[in-house]
């Protein structure tokens, strides 16, 4: 797709990517609508829903979307979180982008998805990650496939969650908190990128290891301690 949309972000395309073709999309806190656009521009998506709170953020939304070529196939509606959105819309599935892992958690409230209907969640999450895996998974979603991408220096994680049980093992040594810190799907995949995520993050911790003092040393050289044995996870040979 890359190919195809050589300007758009490294980001917002991993986005578009999780999203199954031809789906009934809702964008929710879809900023100034760009990726709307962009499913409807390569078919990820047949109709969508843009959402924002607020009537400033909306208006922006509004003239973002209006007068380009998609817009026909792009409803703005103004709400918070999951309010503006029904049932009758029959949504394939929802977006999330741009906003940290907690924030996600506090709007797919369990009874609004029930109610909705829908099959699947893409969502990036700006902060919070293993939080975020950790809150799904105890609501009954499990994270199916995440994707790590570098963008303008940074990593961002796209992650496309089902309803189910999550039905990844751990690797010995890890506990469940430190599992969703790995990240299930990058253990399963051996996603090189994530290996690239988990040496940087090493990096830090160890600066911060150095840089410690008095009660910081402990959790400095746990982040370490975690972050190698990430590693050594993430390089281990599949097994089967």
């Amino acid at each position: 797709m890359s190919e195809l949309f050589p300007r758009v972000r490294p980001r917002l395309l991993a986005v578009t990517e999780a999203v199954a073709a031809g789906s009934r999309v809702a964008d929710i806190g879809s900023d100034h609508g760009r990726l709307p656009r962009l499913l409807i521009r390569s078919g990820r998506a047949s109709w969508c829903v843009a959402t924002e709170f607020g009537a400033g953020p909306s208006g922006r939304l509004r003239s973002g979307v209006g007068g380009c070529p998609e817009a026909e196939r792009i409803e703005v509606r103004q709400g918070d979180g999951l309010t503006p959105l029904d049932a009758e819309d029959r949504f394939d599935g929802l977006v999330l982008s741009g906003m940290g892992g907690a924030t996600m958690l506090s709007i797919l409230e369990p009874e609004k998805l029930e109610a909705l209907g829908v099959s699947w969640l893409v969502l990036q999450p700006q902060s919070g990650w293993a939080a975020l895996r950790a809150g799904l998974a105890r609501r009954g979603w499990r994270v199916a496939d995440e994707t790590l991408v570098r963008d303008r220096g940074r990593f961002y994680t796209v992650m496309r969650a089902v309803p189910g049980v999550e039905v990844f093992t751990p690797p010995a040594g890890f506990d469940e908190r430190e599992w969703f810190e790995l990240g299930p799907c990058w253990f399963r995949d051996r996603d090189p990128a994530a290996i690239d995520y988990w040496t940087e993050r090493s990096s830090r911790a160890k600066a911060r290891l150095r840089r410690a003092r008095g009660a910081g040393v402990e959790r400095a050289r746990g982040e370490c301690d975690l972050a190698d044995r990430a590693l050594a996870a993430l390089k281990s040979p599949r097994l089967g």
